[in-house]
This record gives structure tokens, sequence and C-alpha cells, in this order.
């Protein structure tokens, strides 16, 4: 293999970027994407090697001697400075850009047309051009009225009241995403000077929890989901509606995470994702003879115990190694009657919850589904154990 500070060793790792090649270094116990300013590989690699061996001569300063202006960045530039770091959750931060780039798009008037088409580069290269600065507090205010009105005319078959939360918390979601890229983590790392902060400006609403409200009956839904859905489905739709799992967790369980012999299923980071939180980690209870334990103990043998035949995606914090599997699933929920949930196999894990919640208590809930006790208490509020005194 070609050493380091050589160019045949970059030409295999330099990364194509709207018109610039970028390459990723590392040093000192950091990342960071170092753009080429170029677009022609053979001289990108050759570029690539001088820097890694000023780098390593001289260090970031060397390579690197000012920070960049936060006045004049782009959102390209910008988003390769934040990758090289390495300090935020890799699927956290594919969000965090996803939402900005939206965001910059939007208030720009970029068109969305090409946006989940084989053409996406296109339209992230015109993105990416934009600068920071223009995202100002007057645009995005506008910006943020337009995109509410046609939120609340796209969910015409919800009452105002609902069709109004749903349009404030999506374009909350929008912001608090894009937000995350400007923390105080990331700024004390980045190699940018902002004389205002971006999105500083902006006040974001927090975002409305709603109490759970069953859709559909759960004991009927969970025995027509034994009789209609094939192994991989029903084993999905167990783990969801029985043990409380979200998706990712239930993409990337392991045969090691399970133990028959004292029926418990260990919720843990692995080398496919972390955990959303601290409370995700946990260690859940299931019955022996059960629903659940019949089903994980007949499934086919895999690494992962679900699908394992399933190859990890490439891009891994975008898309779930069993993604087809949760689409169907959705479809199939659907069409047995849960139509308000945005995501119906989040509303198994809601449901199994707020049968937690009812027969042990909101806080075992809480537990059990890896959430926080003030968000289990909002969300599954009619368990509430509380009297009147007169």
């Amino acid at each position: 293999m070609a050493a380091k500070d050589t160019a045949s060793y970059w030409k295999e790792k330099v990364v194509l970027r709207t018109s610039n090649y970028y390459a990723r270094m590392s040093h000192r116990n950091r990342q960071v994407w170092v753009k080429l300013d170029t677009g022609n590989i053979n001289s990108a690699a050759q570029m690539a090697a001088r820097k890694f061996r000023l780098l390593k001569a001289e260090g970031w300063d060397a390579l690197m001697p000012t920070k960049k202006s936060g006045d004049t960045i782009t959102v390209g530039e910008y988003v390769s400075e934040v990758e090289g770091l390495k300090i935020v959750r890799q699927s956290t931060l594919s969000g965090y850009i996803k939402k900005l780039r939206q965001l910059a798009a939007e208030v720009k008037g970029i068109s969305d047309r090409n946006r989940q088409s084989i053409k996406a580069h296109d339209w992230i290269a015109k993105v990416d051009k934009v600068q920071l600065s223009y995202l100002t507090p007057e645009r995005i205010k506008r910006w943020r009225k337009r995109k509410i009105d046609e939120r609340i005319a796209c969910l015409y078959d919800l009452d105002d009241e609902d069709a109004h939360n749903r349009a404030h918390n999506t374009v909350n979601a929008i912001l608090r995403n894009a937000k995350g890229l400007f923390s105080k983590k990331i700024l004390e790392r980045v190699d940018v000077n902002f004389s205002t902060l971006p999105l500083s400006g902006v006040s974001i609403g927090a975002p409305s929890i709603k109490p759970f409200q069953p859709e559909v009956d759960f004991d009927c839904l969970i025995d027509t989901a034994k009789n209609e859905l094939d192994e991989d489905l029903h084993l999905i739709f167990l783990l969801a509606a029985g043990c409380g799992l979200r998706r990712s967790e239930i993409d990337r369980i392991r045969r090691q995470d399970i133990d028959l012999s004292s029926c418990k299923l260990k919720v843990v980071s692995t080398a496919d994702g972390s955990v959303k939180t601290n409370n995700s980690i946990r260690t859940l209870n299931f019955s022996k003879g059960g629903a659940v334990f019949t089903a994980i103990k007949t499934y086919r043998l895999g690494f992962h115990l679900v699908c394992p035949e399933n190859d990890r995606p490439k891009r891994k914090a975008e898309k779930y190694r069993c993604d087809e599997q949760f689409r169907e699933l959705s479809h199939w929920l659907r069409s047995k009657g849960i139509k308000n949930a945005i995501q119906p196999i989040h509303y198994l894990r809601k449901a199994f919850g707020d049968r937690v919640a009812s027969q042990h208590g909101i806080d075992i809930a809480a537990i059990s589904l890896g959430d926080s006790i003030e968000i289990a208490h909002k969300v599954y509020n009619s368990h509430n154990k509380t009297k009147a005194i007169l």
C-alpha cells in the first residue's frame, strides 16, 4: 500500500464536492476535510500529499493558519468543516446537515425538484454555494410563515388545531436541527469566526408533545398481525409492540443481545450505531413461552436478529438495514387503521408504553421505553394517579 505522503495514496481517498476535491486528514486526535482547490483528481492527489506532509511536520496551524470568516463561508464549506470534527454522532449530524440544506434551499428559493432524484448532487451543489450570512432572521421569519401556510394547506384532512400544531412542529424541527450545527460543542472546535452566529436571532418553539391516543384495538391488532404477517414483519411488529423498541434499535439488534434462558433483551450501542440517549441503554424482560420469546426462538440464525441476510448500507446514517421491511410493515399498519400517526411503527412503541403505564405506572413505562420521565408523563398522562381531595 502506498505511503500516506504520496499522491498515489491520496488519489484513492480524495472526494469531489461541488467543483473541488477534499481530503480528510487526521492529526493529534482531530479529523478535518481539507479543501484542495482543484477539480482535477491528479492535481488534488498531489496537493493532498503536500498538505499531509506539511500537517505532519508543522501541525494544523501551518495547514490552516487563519480561521474562515463566518460572513462569507458557504453552507458547503461549513458542512465540510463540521464533518471533519467527528464529535457528533453520524446519524445526528446527517440530520442536522439535511435540515440546514433544506432551510437554505427554501429561503434562497432553490427548487427541490431534484432533491430526491439521481440529480440530487446538482441540488446539493447549488445549495452548498449559499452563504450562511444569507440566512438572516428577517428572511427566516418570512420563510417560516410561508412554510407553515403550505404545511397547513397540505394537512386539509386534519382539524384546524391539529394541522396548525403539526405545521409548527415541522418548521420548528427544521430550525432546531439546522441550529444544532452551531452548538457550543461544535463552535469551540470549528475553524470559523462568526461575527453573528447563524440562526441566533431566530426563536424556536418547544415541540408540542401530544398525549397518546389509541387509534385501533391493540389486542385485535396483535392477533391480526400473527395471522397475516410473514416471519420478518411479525418479528419487527413484536419487537415494537411487545418490547417498545425504536426502528433504529430493531434494525441493529444482534443475536448476542438476546438471552433466551433468562428472557432478557439488551439495548446498547453497537458498531452499526449509537443509542439515542443514555436513557436508551436498558435491559428488557419478556415472558418465557410468550409471543416475543417464541418468535425469537424459532427465527433463523444470523448475526443480526432481524433480517440477518440484509447488508448494512454504506451510508448507514441515512438508511436502515431493514428499510424495505419497515416500509412494508408501515403500509400494512396503515391498512389496519393507524392513520394519524406520523410513523406507524413508532405508534406500536407508544401503544406498548401505554399498556405498561396502565399496568405498572408511568415511571416504569419510561424506563422500559428508554424515555425521560418528563416525556413519559406528558405522553401517558391519562394514567396519572391523581385524585381530588374535596
